[in-house]
């Protein structure tokens, strides 16, 4: 059932059909991610944040909060009226979906960072700080994932996912 957006105005009572639609979203990430071999997929944190001094921000991961075991995403309860100006048709769990998947992949990148300040050896190479290839490599997990596809992944970044999601089950698995 796609959720359409002109159905939707921001009040309390929408924060728990965001909650329900962020449940459902939490599902359909962890497929896909356990598709592409990463384990234990679902064992993450999804919270509906309703105040931020940000405006206009969809999702947010916590940086470091994969080092405690369970990653922290953040989606905007605002969400649907952020959105909407771009697309009122838009499906609202298929952008939380995506989301995740975006999210995700910086969790994995931190993980991997924080292996190599511990001097851990790892072959899949991440920036020493999130910058613009980490969110360009994020916006592209989404589509090696299998979520909404906008972009192609060539086959020798399918790889590195492929070996990155390998190293990041090792670690952290």
């Amino acid at each position: 059932m796609a959720i359409k957006l002109t159905e939707i105005v921001h009040t309390n009572e929408n924060l728990q059909e965001m909650k329900k639609w962020g449940l459902i979203a939490k599902r359909q990430a962890a497929k896909l991610l356990n598709s592409k071999g990463l384990e234990n997929a679902d064992y993450f944190v999804l919270r509906i944040k309703e105040n931020s001094k940000l405006k206009d921000w969809i999702a947010l991961y916590r940086s470091y909060s994969v080092l405690s075991g369970r990653p922290i995403f953040w989606i905007n309860a605002r969400l649907p009226e952020i959105v909407r100006k771009e697309d009122p048709d838009i499906n609202v769990i298929r952008v939380i979906v995506d989301n995740i998947l975006h999210e995700w992949w910086h969790a994995i990148c931190d993980a991997l960072r924080t292996a190599r300040f511990r001097n851990v050896s790892t072959k899949t190479q991440v920036s020493s700080f999130p910058d613009q290839a980490e969110e360009d490599d994020a916006e592209l997990f989404i589509s090696f994932c299998g979520g909404n596809v906008w972009n192609n992944v060539n086959e020798k970044k399918a790889k590195y996912f492929q070996q990155a999601i390998k190293e990041f089950n090792n670690l952290w698995g």
